[in-house]
Formats: C-alpha cells, structure tokens, sequence
C-alpha cells in the first residue's frame, strides 16, 4: 500500500474508480500548483527568516531569536540556464548526513575520542538521534538497511534496519561488526579490539559487565535477561517500560541467539540535485504522501520534499538527463509517492505529445489523462505519473505522440513535471533555538546561482497548508 494525499486517504491501488481517481488528483494537482506559488511568491503571512542568492559554498547567518526550535520550509531554486547543481544544506542542529561518507565524517566529528568504544558510541547516537521513531519498514530490505536512506529518507525503521545501519558505520570506521537475533530483537555486536560488546541503537537497552561500563555481547541476553539496565532515554518512566518490554519478549523466547544475516549496503546520496530552472520545497513535517509496502497505517511522523521542474522542449541547453530529444531521466535524492506532468502547445492548434514513464529503461506505460484544456491560444494535458514509479528514486518519460516507439518530429511545448517524494523530518536543516542567529552551511557542487529561503510558521501565524491539501 501507499499513503497518498493524506493518512486519512489512502489511494487503492485498484483502478476500479477511474473517475474518482482523477477527479480527487485532479484536485491535489491544483492545489499543489497553488501552494508553490503560494509558497514562493509570497510566504502567506509566514515570517522568512533568510533569502538569499548565492553561486558558491557558504554560510548564512539565520536569525532565530524567539523562535521556537526548528519547523519550516526550505525553498531552493537552480537559477541556472544550463548548469546542474548539487546543494547540501546542514545546520549545528542537523548534520549533512546525506551520503555514507558525510555519515562517517560526522561519527568521527561527534566522538569523545578517537577509539573503537568511543567511535562506536558516537555511530548509536547517530541512529538513536536522526532514526527516533520505530515503525513498520518500506520494505524489509536494503531499502531501509541502508543509513543514508534510513536517516534521509524515512526516519523510522523496525529493530532489524536500525541493527544494520549501524554495523555499516562501524564497517566503514574500521570496527568490526554483527548483527545479531534474539529472536524477540535485533542488535548490534562490535568487536572492541580485546572483545565483543553489543549497541542497540532501537531501544536503546544494554546489558553491561559488572561495575563497567562495557556492554555484553548480544549471546548473553537472552541468558541474563532480567539483569537488562533501563534503555537509555531522557525519561525515566520511559526507560523503564522499555526495559522491561525486551524482558517480557525474550521471557517467551525459547531458544538462544544467533548470528543474523547482514552485509553492508550504502550506496545511496540523498543530496538535493536541481536541473536548471528547477526547485524543490522541502518540508519539516507534512502529510503529502508516505511509502509502505508491509502496512498502509502512516508513520507518525514524516515529511516530504516537492521537486517541480519546468522548461521549453526541444531544451535550448540540453542536461546531462536530457537522454536524447525525446527521452527525458529524472533522479531523486528521496523516495517517489506520486505526481504529475503537464505539456502545454506553445502554437495553437499543435498536437500535445502523450509521456510514456519506464522506472526500469523498459516497459513504458502511458501516464493517465486527468485534464484537458483548449482555446484559441494554446492546448494543455496534464498527466499522473503511473503507480509504477511510487516507491523508486528515478524515472523516464518519453514524449510521443501517438506510439512510444515514434517519437520525431515533436511541436515545441512547455513541459512541466512536479513530483511529491517522501522524506525525513530528522535530517531537515533545524534552525531555531535560543540562540540570536544560526549558522546555516550550504554548499553547491558547481558556480551556478540558486536560491535559498528558510520559512518560519507556526500553526498561530500561518494557515496549515497541508491540511488543505488533504481535505
């Protein structure tokens, strides 16, 4: 399943009510279309707390003062005619965690000292801190294995992707690592250079050495169970039902635990990568549309960003995306739940060419019809993208029109795509705080100048937008 729109609207994937479909997205594209505009032309009463044009890495002092911490929008706009740019945005608040080796750098940065334990205990904070909510996976795979997606993309995870992520941090600083079953849980194991210890970076609950601060390895808790101390939050009450839930599950486990499959897989970059005249609006917390695949109940916490790209075909300067003149990849840093596109003749009375999107390089599929527009000026089709793309990082769309296997003699069209993608509100670039203004570091991968604005809301000085998206 995938939540689309809202948690209270979950698309079927059933295509029984065609006409019910496109009406109710037929309605969130209009609605879509006008928060951006709404957003980027004028902040609706919110308070922009920075807006700036820039062509290099920098950082931008963020006033704060009196706000509370975090919430907002970020709105970032490639001004560029023809170049392609990379942006990381990162704050005191909210580390770039945004490829595996940003990750490692700032497991490094964060820890006491330079030593395996210490090392180790700066990669659990790591998954403890930007992975807080424990919920139903997207997929029991490497989808959420991986802890640049596990902290970029989603922010919550069962036990066995927590486990996993963090043995592939302590893979890649150099300590050995485990993964292990207790066949009511899954941790970590690490090897501190004399012995094993366990992490368990999910419940944050240890069994240690007496009168030491080692932990234990995983193989002795199922044995000493009721010697687990209170999990390792802020709240004692908290860490005491935590503890005790573990001890109550491996009470009616019946056999000890075991080595459990893993292997390290990180791979993925979540930075923000804009095409020229594209932005993305990336939210702290919204209800736009969620992926699941084991169950369709909303996390309950989560975010989305929202890429919308538009531009004049045949391209004056073509991108490293444009795959040919009619063949058009599309690549993103979070996981795709839906969109659309729009082509719109510019001569009227011009035949509008239909998209055909493959997620895999074959096997196009027609992208449905769900409004149609003519006058004596111009003729528009907007289209929703296939389910088929819900789930995926990257796309293609061919433009054709008649038969996706003929696509020359193409007419000149505006063509626009916005994608809704999924992402976490762990990793959005937090400002606020005590403090009188907040260093916020942006850094752009070529000289192209973008734009970059940090809203301020609150649900007393700006209408809640998402709710009207979802209504």
């Amino acid at each position: 399943m995938n939540g689309f729109l809202s948690p209270n609207s979950i698309v079927s994937a059933s295509r029984g009510l065609p006409g019910r479909r496109m009406k109710r997205v037929c309605v969130w594209l209009l609605r879509v279309f006008l928060l951006l505009s709404f957003l980027f032309n004028s902040p609706c009463g919110a308070t922009v707390l920075v807006r700036v044009r820039q062509t290099t890495t920098t950082v931008v002092a963020v006033p704060t003062d009196n706000y509370p911490l975090t919430t907002g929008i970020l709105i970032m706009h490639n001004d560029s005619p023809n170049e392609v740019v990379t942006i990381r945005v990162s704050t005191p608040l909210t580390p770039d965690l945004s490829n595996y080796d940003r990750i490692l750098e700032v497991v490094r940065e964060r820890a006491a000292e330079q030593t395996t334990v210490s090392l180790a205990r700066s990669a659990y904070e790591i998954i403890c801190n930007y992975r807080p909510l424990h919920w139903v996976s997207a997929k029991a795979s490497g989808e959420v294995y991986d802890p640049v997606k596990l902290l970029n993309v989603y922010g919550y995870s069962l036990c066995d992707a927590a486990a996993r992520a963090l043995a592939t941090i302590l893979h890649g600083l150099g300590i050995p690592a485990e993964v292990w079953d207790l066949r009511a849980h899954v941790i970590t194991d690490f090897h501190d250079g004399k012995q094993w210890q366990s992490l368990d970076p999910d419940m944050r609950v240890h069994l240690y050495a007496q009168d030491s601060s080692r932990t234990l390895p995983a193989r002795y808790y199922w044995k000493f169970r009721h010697l687990l101390q209170p999990a390792e939050v802020s709240d004692n009450e908290q860490a005491c039902q935590l503890r005790d839930q573990l001890v109550k599950a491996l009470d009616r486990v019946t056999s000890p635990p075991e080595r459990a499959w893993w292997k390290p897989i990180a791979s993925h970059d979540a930075a923000i990568r804009l095409r020229p005249g594209e932005m993305v609006v990336r939210y702290s917390s919204s209800h736009l549309g969620y992926f699941a695949t084991i169950s369709p109940e909303p996390p309950p916490l989560y975010a989305n960003a929202i890429f919308r790209w538009e531009r004049t075909l045949p391209p004056a300067a073509p991108t490293e995306d444009d795959i040919d003149e009619t063949n058009i990849r599309s690549r993103f840093p979070f996981v795709i739940v839906g969109g659309m596109i729009s082509v719109t003749s510019c001569e009227a009375g011009t035949p509008l060419p239909h998209p055909w999107v493959t997620t895999a390089g074959s096997d196009y599929e027609p992208c449905a019809l769900v409004e149609r527009t003519e006058d004596v000026f111009e003729s528009r089709a907007v289209y929703e993208l296939p389910d088929s793309v819900r789930g995926k990082y990257e796309f293609v769309v061919r433009l054709c029109t008649e038969d996706p296997f003929i696509c020359d003699n193409l007419p000149r069209v505006r063509y626009e795509q916005v994608v809704v993608t999924q992402c976490s509100p762990s990793t959005f670039p937090a400002v606020g705080g005590n403090e009188q203004q907040c260093m916020v570091k942006v850094e752009v991968s070529t000289e192209a100048p973008i734009d970059l604005s940090f809203l301020y809301r609150t649900a007393n000085n700006m209408p809640d937008d998402f709710s009207l998206l979802s209504e």
